[in-house]
């Protein structure tokens, strides 16, 4: 085994970077478990290969690869060396950085854990390009999610102190791992001031018939605000009555990979549902608070839990305290005549615009690439993924999501399409 990759790694980055030792310290303080994997992947091949070449035995193997290492661990000296020789030229551009300026994005490299502190190395790193950003949806937001990692994902903006370069030259990039244990955790954001519920006494039910495939992508798009905004709505699935005229699709395998067992499922147990949807819209009362109804569908199921109200509570004053919004006049006129007689008599019925229209509500029934790569490498990507396989991605359709935007305040002004949404809610 000899040194020539090593070598010609280094000549390489020099001919890459003839002026910029920046990019040489940056180099050396570079993630060491990353250039140990690299280390141990690049030796292992080279005794593959030297060992098929050779016919050597084990033993000869292993000290080629101790060979190897050896002469990377030499290479990085070197890359230290020569990052300390580039310190004085990059010196003055360093100081003349204002710390307060937006676009000195630096990175600091904390110190070894179980060491004494040794000084930070401060490493520029460039701008991005305006077609980075337009590309990024993320970018100059914060990770969030209870699943996400809450470490920064390469492309968003990264901050620190514009800080002077090492006096001491930096550990060798050889050494054990530097691991920063401290994920990020995520915040919910407040529910906008503009909204109507009250997110200390109100409660908001979400209802789907899936009597259309987007529900599911209705249902996905419910669960980013509810992390978001750091709710536990109440989650019913199929609405629909049992004898309905038109068909109902398959929610099991979607509604669990979004909501896990925090949902009822009216169609397989309608009993259960509607009683266990009554008691809990009563608590919500009976604690001072409203309920909230984004009707998804439907509004059979609705008009069965006020019934039950009604009949168990006779004095709750149903039409002040649950406040049912429609979005579409297709389920109002496939709900059962009586049942929508119920619920226009006894809530307080809020008809806005049809969601799948040009007018005042998002238009959330048409592509965006943005969102599709969110919700596909996001908080719930599983989710998102079975609600793909039941209406493909490229069919993008959470058009009853604007019952639920009504009901927290969440205008037009803010989300207007897909790409808006996503922009707001998923990154």
């Amino acid at each position: 085994m000899t040194d020539e990759p090593v070598v010609d790694e280094l000549i390489t980055l020099r001919r890459a970077n003839p002026t910029s030792p920046e990019v040489l310290e940056q180099a050396v303080a570079m993630d060491r478990a990353t250039l140990l994997e690299m280390l141990a992947a690049d030796a292992e091949a080279a005794d593959a290969a030297g060992a098929a070449d050779t016919g050597g035995s084990a033993a000869d193997s292993a000290a080629s690869r101790y060979r190897y290492v050896g002469a990377m661990a030499v290479a990085a000296a070197a890359l230290t060396v020569i990052a300390l020789i580039g310190a004085g030229r990059s010196r003055v551009a360093r100081e003349s950085v204002d710390p307060a300026d937006s676009d000195a994005s630096v990175v600091s490299v904390p110190a070894e854990d179980n060491e004494a502190a040794r000084p930070q190395v401060s490493v520029a790193v460039p701008d991005r390009t305006d077609d980075a950003v337009a590309d990024d949806g993320r970018h100059g937001r914060e990770s969030t999610g209870p699943e996400s990692s809450g470490v920064q994902s390469e492309g968003q903006d990264r901050t620190g102190d514009a800080g002077q370069p090492a006096t001491d030259p930096p550990m060798s990039t050889a050494s054990s791992p530097e691991v920063d244990p401290t994920p990020v955790e995520f915040q919910p954001s407040p529910v906008p001031e503009t909204a109507l519920l009250d997110p200390a006494t109100d409660l908001l039910a979400v209802h789907f018939d899936h009597s259309h495939l987007d529900d599911g992508h209705a249902a996905a798009a419910a669960r980013e605000l509810a992390t978001w905004y750091g709710l536990t709505p109440h989650v019913v699935s199929g609405t629909a009555p049992a004898d309905i005229t038109f068909p109902v699709h398959s929610f099991e395998t979607v509604m669990t990979r979004i909501w896990g067992d925090a949902w009822l499922d009216a169609r397989s147990d309608r009993s259960r549902a509607v009683s266990e949807t009554a008691a809990r819209w009563l608590a919500t009362i009976d604690g001072g608070g409203r309920v909230w109804v984004a009707e998804g569908g439907v509004s059979d199921f609705t008009a069965e839990v006020v019934r039950r109200i009604i009949e168990e509570r006779p004095a709750v004053d149903t039409v002040s305290a649950i406040r049912v919004v429609q979005h579409i006049d297709r389920n109002e006129m496939a709900t059962g005549p009586d049942n929508l007689q119920l619920v226009l008599a006894n809530t307080s019925y809020i008809r806005i615009d049809d969601g799948n229209g040009q007018n005042d509500t998002a238009g959330l029934n048409q592509p965006s690439t943005t969102l599709v790569d969110l919700a596909t490498t996001g908080r719930h990507a599983d989710g998102w993924a079975v609600a793909f396989e039941h209406l493909p991605a490229e069919r993008l359709d959470f058009s009853d999501t604007v019952a639920v935007l009504h009901i927290l305040g969440v205008t037009t002004d803010e989300v207007l399409n897909p790409t808006d949404f996503a922009n707001r809610f998923m990154g």
